[in-house]
């Protein structure tokens, strides 16, 4: 069983206590800071529901490429790996 932490993260002047397993401190703490600076480029101070669905849509779409990415990187290994095989195969 993981260990438990506690964060309070500041966003917008406000802290929101959240509970995450103590290795999942850091990278939190980091999407709560690139939360903030995407705020900041947005220029908003209040920072409403349009701002977040934004910064929302925006993570999701880069996050959906990334996995797309990450997919295509997977495939070309096998391939060459694959390829590998068998010229070692014809080797032998």
């Amino acid at each position: 069983m993981s260990e438990t932490k506690s964060l309070v993260l500041t966003i917008q002047g406000r802290n929101y206590k959240v509970e995450c397993e103590a290795h999942q401190a850091d990278d939190l703490s980091e999407a709560a800071d690139y939360l903030i600076r995407n705020l900041t480029i947005l220029g908003v101070k209040g920072a409403g529901d349009r701002a977040y669905l934004s910064i929302a849509l925006s993570a999701s779409y880069d996050y959906l490429r990334a996995q797309s990415a990450r997919k295509a990187d997977i495939e070309r290994i096998q391939a060459l790996s694959r390829r590998i095989d068998s010229c070692l195969r014809r080797e032998e």
